[in-house]
């Protein structure tokens, strides 16, 4: 079982409930990893929507509230940055990262979640659960998001098959996505 990566941690909601559902099924061994600027959402934002600086939570007050939601912080790896310097091989050696089977792309916004996504390729050694948490309103209103950054992924990696999964809310897709045995 691989890590657990979160991009776009802002307070800490996901990843204190990643850490819970991971402990009630007795799954210890697990690092959980989130990527996050802590300054909120990065300029480009504007292009997209939104406004730079939104769901803006510093570091400290993030691992405070992990700490208050009981999360074993010694499990937990928070990296700061914009994806655009974050997100790189650099990373990827100085954690450590091997294999990812959760991801949680919860970083509103088209670019950052392709990024994310990339980022994640060749992490999904066999398969990988991938949950949005941003997908179905954009979608709705036919804005760019999530959707058109997974389509993007896919179409660049034709090794990798998406299945859909039951979601936790109406907005949100969770996916397995698997690696065709070469």
């Amino acid at each position: 079982f691989g890590d657990y990566l979160e991009f776009g941690v802002s307070r800490g909601t996901s990843l204190a409930c990643m850490f819970h559902a991971l402990k009630g099924e007795n799954v210890s061994h697990v690092r959980l990893i989130g990527f996050d600027s802590f300054e909120g959402l990065p300029p480009e934002a504007s292009t997209e929507g939104w406004m730079p600086g939104d769901f803006s939570s510093t570091e400290h007050v993030t691992r405070r509230y992990l700490s208050k939601k009981g999360v074993d912080l010694a499990r937990v790896r928070l990296v700061k940055g914009w994806f655009k310097d974050t997100l790189n091989q650099e990373t990827k050696q100085h954690l450590g990262l091997k294999k990812a089977s959760l991801v949680m792309i919860d970083c509103d916004i088209y670019s950052a979640s392709r990024a994310a996504l990339f980022f994640c390729e060749p992490l999904i050694v066999d398969h990988a659960v991938i949950l949005f948490d941003d997908w179905g309103w954009r979608e709705k209103v036919g804005e760019v998001g999530q959707k058109e950054a997974f389509d993007e992924f896919l179409g660049a990696f034709p090794e990798l098959t998406a299945e859909p999964l039951p979601s936790y809310f109406e907005h949100a897709r969770v996916f397995l996505v698997e690696r065709r045995t070469r």
